[in-house]
């Protein structure tokens, strides 16, 4: 049997070479200094087995069982930092989240323990966890460790960024939204989507937002999710608007609009969608914009702490 010969499974995702697999699906732990060494050194082997399914794709998934459980390693070790005392991973996920500005990642991180449950619990043989986002889950799991072990300060800071946030979509979101770009505007429904960056990185904030696009029908009829994303390196939060810097270096104001255009925009948006020949994909439709979002976010954070001198390998 040849042991190092490609498998072909990866022709279907459209890698033709060890080069092109080796960049886009091999996964280093990215780790700031206050991440224990057993989790740092344990990740290099998530590494290895993401390296070597090149050669048997099954090793994927093998990854992915492997980062589950250096999921439940870190969750175990954070509790013993802060004197909990031993019980199940829903205890001990739901104290964390309490005592420690996690909030909101409580759902996130039962979710991933309710994947760890399915794989360590297997009913049957699988092997397709990387079509299933294998890969953004890995690199899901990493995020949630180097968020898990930020400093109390830090954790602070964010949590107060995110209520700020949260309450800036909430003030608005009576209204159509208007977003400015230096001089052009156009209108939207809502902010149905934010993230607040670790601050190691260039991004600072990611919002979704759902623009009020003539061709809506269309998009939910060929289900085109691709979310609206806005990138921030900066932004304030002054008497109800958002400014901010995008990558680009263009300024940007996100803020209500009670103006009559904006109310005929969003009344020819609804209209479409009601007309729609699938208009009972609409929910089904926004959710997907949402879930890419996030994903998105995932793997733009996890790129963020590989490129920061702050965090190691």
């Amino acid at each position: 049997m040849e042991y190092y010969v490609a498998d072909p499974t990866w022709k279907v995702f459209g890698i033709k070479s060890r080069e092109y697999y080796l960049e886009k699906n091999v996964i280093p732990g990215n780790f700031h200094s206050n991440v224990p060494e057993d989790i740092i050194k344990s990740f290099k082997t998530v590494t290895q087995l993401t390296a070597q399914a090149y050669y048997y794709y099954p090793l994927y998934d093998e990854a992915l069982n492997k980062a589950l459980r250096i999921f439940e390693l870190a969750i175990k070790l954070k509790a013993k930092q802060l004197g909990l005392k031993k019980e199940s991973l829903n205890n001990l996920i739901n104290k964390l989240c309490k005592i420690q500005n996690l909030a909101h990642l409580q759902n996130t991180l039962h979710r991933a323990r309710g994947i760890r449950n399915t794989h360590m619990h297997p009913e049957n043989h699988s092997s397709g966890w990387f079509m299933a986002r294998g890969k953004g889950n890995i690199q899901m799991f990493s995020n949630f460790i180097n968020e898990l072990f930020l400093q109390e300060s830090e954790l602070n800071i964010l949590r107060e960024e995110r209520e700020n946030l949260e309450k800036f979509r909430e003030e608005i979101s009576s209204n159509p939204i208007c977003i400015q770009v230096n001089n052009s505007e156009f209108y939207g429904e809502e902010i149905n989507a934010l993230r607040v960056f670790p601050t190691a990185g260039e991004i600072k904030m990611a919002i979704s937002v759902l623009p009020y696009y003539e061709n809506i029908a269309r998009l939910i009829e060929n289900m085109h999710t691709e979310p609206y994303a806005i990138y921030l390196t900066k932004y304030t939060i002054e008497n109800g608007c958002l400014k901010g810097k995008l990558l680009n270096g263009e300024q940007i104001k996100i803020k209500n609009s009670k103006g009559r255009f904006a109310a005929e925009e969003r009344e020819r948006w609804l209209n479409n969608i009601k007309n729609s020949e699938k208009k009972e994909w609409k929910q089904m439709y926004f959710s997907a914009i949402e879930d890419k979002f996030i994903w998105k976010c995932e793997e733009l954070i996890y790129n963020s702490y590989y490129k920061s001198e702050a965090y190691i390998s």
